[in-house]
């Protein structure tokens, strides 16, 4: 970084690249995306949140305490967990809010979402927001709950930085939950 905070990006020349072993390449590339993803987060001016609920009720209410919370706040929603993945993967929000279930026609619910985060080292926060504790839920709205996704929620938070807010919530304290994790 200059002195004047801005952010220059020094490629490593092909050669370069070419002779460093296969191991290198790969690091370097991730740090490359990491400085890009970083570049990209310093120029937004203001904060970038995706929104993922199939209820629309849901989805209304904590889109209308968004915008009441932030000013000026790039909000984007979704119903459907492949779209909000797809998003994701074009560019990284400064905060994820997702529930956990999701309608069966909806294969990339949160149970599925969160792991796939885990797997890509995301470092945007996630905030659940669910009628289900992840820990304990074997069912969830009366749905049965795969052990096997109920552990890999649970690994991903040994990466990511996961907060869950059981519904019904608090609108003052969720308010505040959502302000301190686009401060971090």
């Amino acid at each position: 970084m200059s002195e004047n905070g801005q952010f220059a990006l020094v490629p490593k020349t092909p050669a370069a690249l070419e002779k460093a072993d296969p191991g290198t390449k790969r690091v370097l590339s991730g740090m490359v995306t990491d400085a890009l993803a970083l570049v990209k987060k310093q120029q937004r001016s203001k904060p970038r949140i995706v929104l993922v609920n199939d209820d629309p009720n849901a989805l209304k209410l904590m889109e209308l305490l968004i915008s009441d919370w932030f000013e000026g706040v790039t909000l984007l929603t979704f119903q459907n967990g492949a779209d909000a993945w797809q998003e994701l993967r074009r560019e990284a929000p400064d905060l994820l809010i997702t529930d956990l279930m999701r309608r069966e026609d909806d294969p990339l619910d949160g149970w599925v979402m969160i792991p796939l985060l885990a797997e890509r080292r995301v470092k945007y926060p996630v905030v659940v927001v669910s009628g289900c504790s992840e820990s304990v839920a074997k069912h969830c709205y009366g749905k049965p709950v795969s052990p096997t996704l109920r552990d890999l929620v649970q690994q991903a938070r040994k990466t990511l930085d996961i907060t869950t807010v059981l519904m019904p919530f608090l609108n003052d304290e969720f308010g505040k939950l959502l302000h301190t994790k686009l401060k971090m």
